[in-house]
């Protein structure tokens, strides 16, 4: 599988199952026609939060529904005939939900990535990822480093996150969950909305219209519970710096942007210190919900299948107008994409895609 040709990482097959679409094109489609609404999710006190739940009422139980949501995504990502290149999984919250199901504790974190690996009948090699809100972002930069380095052409990397009682609790005991809609640099932003996803992709030699020119990831402890500007300015940086690009060749920015009061003035500052001015700004966590460490990979699927077929991500609130920058409501063709994840733990994780479609047009 080792190729001497270019070592360039290009997006190939792409697959989705979320809060709002079986597959990526229901999901587009859901943005499209503006029919969006997260539904109720009851927490252990018995109170409610709004969620983006993936509708699967045959599943008979967690176990069941996670294979069958893995199918799903596979599938439509035309990639189970590469069951011999590398898997990479990336999960914050890996089996809790069947463990909270079953009461049965397995010997260690890693039987999720072995029950997959099972399940799918993968015989190349499988890596799990299981960090916070960065995991899937992790993955593609491990997965743009195996492949520039020669040892695969092929990678395919799943993301992974399903509801579960205590995650949802879990943010909503530190009041971080939102009692009504996410609404990202929104005037009335009070919290972030959870999501659930699977996502799979493919990255690979053969070039295709979305090329992953630069990855960066760092950790920082000026704010383990979020973003610090420094460091999404130095992740920004180093990110840039792989691109071999100047932050004025960026055309577009996908935020983090949860709809966290205090996290969305953060990022922005930490993006003032490198971009002015600064480039059209977009997000998607009040539309799928935060996916947690799914959410790089399921951002970046439903940003490029978005800008392929000319559909913007719709904002049905106030902006907040204190803030400096504001989000875009039409998507601009953009040759160079900058998209970032932040998360627990100090997480600051950025890709730059290049649109080789635009690209060539400017030519």
């Amino acid at each position: 599988r080792k190729t001497s040709m270019s070592t360039a990482v290009y997006l190939h097959g792409r697959g989705l199952v979320c809060g709002i679409g079986a597959d990526l094109n229901q999901a587009v489609s859901a943005i499209r026609e503006r029919r969006i609404e997260a539904t109720p999710i009851r927490l252990p006190d018995d109170s409610t939060r709004p969620y983006f739940q993936i509708p699967n009422p045959t599943a008979a139980n967690w176990r069941c529904r996670i294979e069958q949501t893995i199918d799903q995504a596979i599938h439509e990502a035309g990639v189970a005939h590469l069951i011999d290149s590398p898997l990479i999984i990336a999960s914050s919250c890996l089996n809790i939900g069947e463990i909270i199901e079953t009461g049965e504790f397995p010997a260690g974190y890693i039987s999720f990535a072995e029950h997959i690996q099972s399940h799918l009948g993968w015989r190349g090699t499988v890596q799990l990822i299981p960090v916070a809100c960065t995991a899937a972002m992790q993955a593609i930069l491990l997965a743009k480093n195996i492949i520039e380095h020669g040892m695969y052409n092929d990678v395919v990397i799943l993301g992974i996150e399903l509801a579960n009682n205590v995650t949802t609790g879990g943010f909503a005991s530190m009041q971080l969950l939102s009692h009504s809609h996410s609404q990202p640099l929104g005037a009335q932003r009070d919290g972030m909305v959870l999501g659930e996803a699977v996502g799979a992709i493919h990255l690979s030699t053969k070039p295709t219209r979305w090329q992953i020119i630069g990855a960066a990831n760092i950790v920082s402890g000026a704010d383990p519970t979020g973003a610090a500007p420094a460091a999404v300015h130095e992740v920004v940086q180093r990110a840039l710096r792989h691109s071999s690009l100047s932050a004025k060749q960026i055309d577009l920015i996908k935020l983090q942007a949860t709809g966290s009061p205090q996290g969305d003035i953060n990022e922005l500052d930490g993006l003032a210190q490198t971009f002015s001015p600064m480039p059209p700004l977009t997000t998607f966590k009040h539309l799928v919900g935060h996916t947690l460490g799914a959410s790089g990979m399921v951002e970046l699927i439903l940003l490029t299948a978005c800008l392929e077929q000319g559909v913007t991500p719709y904002y049905d609130y106030d902006c907040d107008e204190g803030l400096p920058h504001r989000l875009h409501h039409e998507l601009p063709k953009a040759n160079h994409i900058l998209s970032i994840i932040l998360g627990f733990g100090g997480e600051h994780a950025a890709i730059v895609v290049k649109d080789c479609h635009e690209a060539a047009n400017d030519v």
